[in-house]
């Protein structure tokens, strides 16, 4: 991941928990499960 990208996806980190910590934990779980298909060989 690039930098510009890890920035991105921390201010959205953010911005999930404080909406709600739940549905960012179900977010992020569905993020890892997602994006581990596309990294994992």
């Amino acid at each position: 991941m690039t930098e510009k990208a890890s920035t991105i996806l921390i201010n959205l980190s953010i911005f999930y928990i404080t909406i709600n910590c739940k549905d960012f934990l179900v977010f992020l779980f569905d993020y890892l499960k997602k994006r581990n298909f596309v990294v994992v060989k």
